[in-house]
């Protein structure tokens, strides 16, 4: 069985290579990082843009370059939570994912942003993950649909949103995304211009009814999206639903025409000639001269075209002698 070994960076210069970058000024992200969302798999905020991982304008400018392979060890300092953001949790000691972490001094406060309504993701093997669970009875997202190609997100208009509803009753449907992880040490308090931060003394917890709340799925889109599926979950049963209209309408015109295939016979029987009649007609052999009698005057029922047709319309014809 194979342990996973777990690294702790404790160089202050190799830890300063995460640091994207002080945020001393109240930084206000646009509304539409939290009201559009991105479908990946699942759903997200702060997704979306002309990056591969994350909308620019969703967080705050960075003035120094992180190492692309570093998303999940990203963090701001000296920096303070944007507006609108509270602090979901506090960070002692570490701070990282999986395998790789950062070492935080004694003397550093570091602390998740996470939007409003959103609580700090304890199933997320990173330590920036936000998630928040749908609350109210009945909810309307709007959502994006980026593609990826050559690394670069091609989506819909976020002008011209997608939209879906989703209640409590969605067990598991949730919404995630990476906060905004900000440290700072007490000496940078005069560096804000809006005063220095202060540690939320409750961090945000999630509600109860998002306990159940699957992580979400790191990867990106492949095979059937979720518009996919729903398109397939309600194309079947439309399919299904036209052939069996097909179906019972053949199966009607079978019966119908079943029905006066078997009826041609008895109207044959009903215009045929009645025997009596016809030998009535055939005339006798004569016997050696003996004239052939005639026969007795009888009245033969002649079928019009109407009685042919199913009307009662008979002309009657007296033989006489």
């Amino acid at each position: 069985m194979s342990t996973t070994t777990t690294t702790t960076i404790t160089d202050p210069a190799a830890i300063a290579a995460f640091n994207r970058g002080p945020v001393t000024t109240t930084f206000t992200p646009p509304n539409s990082c939290l009201s559009i969302l991105t479908l990946n798999s699942n759903m997200y905020f702060g997704y979306g843009g002309p990056s591969y991982y994350f909308d620019h304008d969703c967080y705050p400018s960075s003035t120094a370059n992180a190492v692309s392979s570093g998303w999940s060890l990203y963090y701001y300092s000296p920096a303070q939570c944007p507006l609108g953001w509270v602090q979901a949790t506090r960070m002692t000691e570490s701070y990282g994912a999986q395998d790789t972490f950062l070492s935080i001094g004694a003397s550093t406060t570091a602390v998740l942003c996470c939007p409003s309504g959103y609580f700090f993701d304890i199933h997320n093997s990173c330590s920036n993950g936000c998630a928040s669970g749908i609350l109210s009875t009945s909810t309307t997202l709007l959502y994006i649909n980026p593609q990826v190609n050559q690394n670069s997100w091609f989506s819909t208009s976020a002008t011209d949103p997608s939209t879906i509803t989703v209640s409590v009753s969605d067990n598991g449907y949730g919404i995630w995304g990476s906060g905004i992880p900000v440290w700072w040490e007490e000496s940078d308090s005069t560096l804000f211009t809006s005063g220095p931060p202060t540690t939320s003394s409750t961090p945000t917890t999630p509600p109860t009814n998002t306990a159940t709340v699957p992580p979400p799925n790191p990867t990106y889109p492949s095979g059937l999206s979720s518009g996919a599926k729903i398109g397939i979950g309600i194309g079947i049963p439309l399919a299904l639903l036209i052939f069996g209209i097909v179906g019972f309408v053949c199966f009607r015109r079978f019966r119908v025409r079943r029905r006066v295939e078997s009826a041609q016979p008895e109207q044959q029987d009903a215009f045929m000639p009645n025997p009596e009649l016809q030998q009535a007609f055939m005339p006798k052999p004569e016997l050696h001269g003996e004239p052939a009698p005639r026969a007795p005057a009888q009245e033969l029922a002649v079928y019009s075209d109407d009685e042919r047709h199913g009307r009662d319309s008979v002309v009657h014809y007296e033989l006489s002698e």
